[in-house]
């Protein structure tokens, strides 16, 4: 017998720090459209967010890299200090070398401005469930483009995949482990393996974090 679960993913918490008005209202904005996603509030300072973990698990922080390249990476370094920090992901146009000081420092992903859009989403998603990225703005789509060729690419691609597989999928999209998946679906680990393949080859995914990727934006657009 085969188990799918039907279950939502877990609620991603997320805080943002330093944002000024406009920016914290676009993000909020982005970030409403996303059931899996829910903003906890807003600080100004790196110290701050310890106020918010002090009522509640907090996943994510969003930093605006607005505060000045010295501030975005000492806010950074005292996150990551936190007894539990969350992941933070920095918002802001940097060059290589202070893009690997941030990353140095404790930040999970940078993103440039323009890459702040419908995709925004899917982005933490990944960063929640391990994922260090440093993206080119050019591989984001446009905010105004949430039917766009590649959501209905990825669709399309999702598609094809069996139940089986689409469990799999969608399992590893909420961040289930191989032994998470074979004993949600009571399968040997060895069969998930061989199932995990499968699905990258269908999806045309590298790795598990392309396919949580795509089976996101797949599902929200």
């Amino acid at each position: 017998m085969t188990l799918v679960t039907t279950e939502e993913p877990a609620m991603i918490r997320l805080a943002l720090v330093g944002c000024e008005y406009l920016t914290r209202l676009g993000l909020s904005r982005i970030l409403a459209g996303a059931p899996f996603l829910q903003n906890v509030g807003t600080v100004e300072r790196a110290h701050d967010v310890l106020q918010l973990l002090s009522v509640g698990t907090l996943h994510l922080v969003l930093v605006d890299a607005g505060m000045g390249r010295v501030e975005a990476i000492r806010t950074c370094e005292e996150i990551s200090a936190f007894p539990h920090p969350p992941g933070v992901v920095v918002l802001g146009d940097f060059d290589e070398q202070t893009a690997g000081e941030l990353i140095v420092a404790g930040a999970a992903a940078i993103l440039a401005p323009a890459a702040v859009t419908g995709d925004l989403p899917a982005v933490l998603r990944v960063v929640h469930l391990g994922g260090v990225l440093i993206p080119h703005p050019r591989v984001y789509l446009s905010a105004d483009a949430a039917e766009s060729s590649e959501a209905r690419r990825f669709k399309e691609s999702c598609a094809r995949l069996n139940a089986r597989e689409h469990a799999v999928a969608k399992g590893i999209a909420d961040g289930l482990s191989n032994a998470d998946l074979g004993r949600q679906l009571l399968l040997s680990e060895a069969t998930i393996k061989l199932m995990v393949s499968k699905v990258m080859l269908k999806l045309g995914a590298g790795n598990r974090v392309q396919i949580a990727v795509i089976v996101t934006k797949a599902q929200y657009g």
